[in-house]
């Protein structure tokens, strides 16, 4: 199909050890964006690929591009700037970008293509001879006509090779299907209490009443909570919704383990030493540079930014860019405090804060620090301890904008922060920076570039 002038395009990264973006024409009706996963066809079969970008009028191309498919996930997986950062990390490391994406999202994210086998009619034909075996590949593919088969189900040595064989023939046709949409959010029963019952009571059953009893002047609370008192809460609840005395929501919950890091009472605020104040000076300086630059900007007046004269620019302050800075001190010297009072800074003003550890034990260890300092900070944690489920729902609630403070190890690197601010890596002399299988990177040098891209103060602890 041409690509005729005003005709938008999709920018894709395909799952495959291939260089570079490719270009599909968005079908008619289909609404794209940057960071959904969508199928493609590439090289003669359907491939799961990550939207880099649109345009809007087309690329110019004047050979025949190929229409997507379709969008596997509606709701983008990242924006604009893991977009660049993906980019960069597949230039910088000579790493196919499509395959970059896929290490960058945390598992249960990424959607799988499944390979499967059909018959054809001749292949019917041919399964059909009395004299096969019934371990023949027509034969167990007969035996599921004409729903398609996977073909991970032949274990048997040479058995692709053999199914490529049969396709050549023109037998079987191989197929790709989604094998799902990866991790989804997680949903629960809430219940609750109409805002004004009538005085008059409709007809109630026993378990109805006293379930209406327990319910009355409640906050909404979870169907489960019920399970205590009741042997099925949810058809009781569905009878007194039906009578009009309460509200039955399906409501999407963020999964989470409360026995990891539990809400502690918060910490009483600690007297800084004065090397703890002058560090926290100089940091705080350049946050409030970082806001005056963009008030200035959103006002349209590039000159009312501050100054990048040396002599006025805060004192410890890495001279390679703005707002880079190396906390040096031993073990309990007090750089935690210093992120903490940073970290609350950017918070308060509705900034996002990207915080590294080089290990998990010390990322659970932090993470009741932070609770107990920071009780009002919306807070999400990225690290390969958790599960499927838990990473699925940080990673998106931190891309749709509700958590703003990314915690976690070497890959939480990638966190989709938005209105990022401040970017801590503590330990940054520490080897576990470095992934050292798939994807090869290091954490500190990528969270250096993600806080220069975003305009963001760095603070190294060492």
């Amino acid at each position: 199909m041409p690509d005729a002038p005003g005709v938008p395009c999709a920018l894709v990264a395909v799952e495959a050890a291939v260089p570079g973006i490719y270009s599909y024409l968005i079908p008619t009706g289909m609404e794209v964006k940057t960071g959904q996963a969508v199928l493609v066809p590439f090289a003669g079969r359907d491939l799961v690929g990550y939207v880099m970008g649109v345009e809007p009028g087309g690329t110019g191309f004047r050979g025949a591009l190929k229409p997507l498919r379709a969008v596997v996930r509606e709701e983008p997986l990242f924006g604009e700037d893991l977009t660049e950062l993906a980019r960069q990390v597949s230039e910088y490391y000579r790493y196919p970008v499509g395959l970059c994406v896929r290490e960058i999202l945390p598992g249960g994210l990424a959607p799988r293509i499944v390979k499967e086998a059909a018959l054809t009619e001749a292949g019917l034909a041919a399964a059909s001879a009395p004299w096969l075996p019934a371990s023949d590949p027509l034969k167990v593919l007969l035996s599921g006509h004409p729903k398609p088969v996977p073909l991970s189900s032949f274990r048997e040595k040479g058995a692709p090779e053999r199914f490529g064989a049969l396709a050549r023939k023109g037998l079987v046709k191989i197929l790709y299907s989604l094998s799902g949409k990866g991790t989804g959010f997680s949903f629960e029963n809430v219940l609750s209490p109409v805002p004004d019952p009538p005085g008059e009571l409709p007809r109630l059953g026993r378990v109805e009443r006293e379930l209406w009893e327990r319910l009355k002047g409640m906050p909404p609370t979870p169907v489960s909570h019920f399970r205590n008192y009741f042997r099925d809460p949810l058809r009781i609840a569905k009878g007194l919704q039906t009578k009009g005395l309460a509200v039955l929501e399906r409501v999407e919950i963020c999964r989470d383990d409360p026995a990891r890091a539990p809400d502690l009472p918060r910490n009483p605020v600690e007297t800084l030493t004065a090397e703890q104040e002058a560090a926290l000076e100089a940091v705080l300086a350049a946050l409030d540079g970082v806001a005056d630059r963009e008030r200035a900007a959103d006002a349209g007046d590039p000159g009312g930014c501050p100054s990048e004269d040396p002599a006025q620019r805060p004192a410890g302050q890495d001279p390679s860019g703005p707002g880079r800075f190396l906390l040096f001190g031993v073990t309990g010297s007090g750089k935690t405090e210093v992120y903490l009072r940073a970290a609350d800074r950017v918070l308060s003003r509705g900034g996002g804060v990207l915080w590294l550890t080089p290990e998990i034990a010390l990322t659970m260890g932090l993470e009741a620090r932070i609770k107990s300092s920071l009780p009002g900070a919306k807070l999400a944690v990225l690290h390969s301890g958790l599960s499927a489920g838990e990473r699925h729902d940080h990673w998106m609630n931190l891309a749709r904008g509700r958590l703003r403070l990314a915690l976690g190890a070497r890959s939480a690197v990638f966190a989709p922060v938005r209105d990022l601010k401040l970017v801590i890596v503590d330990e940054e002399h520490d080897w576990a920076y470095k992934q050292e299988d798939g994807l090869r990177y290091h954490g500190r040098d990528l969270a250096s570039f993600r806080a220069r891209r975003s305009g963001a103060v760095l603070i190294l602890g060492s």
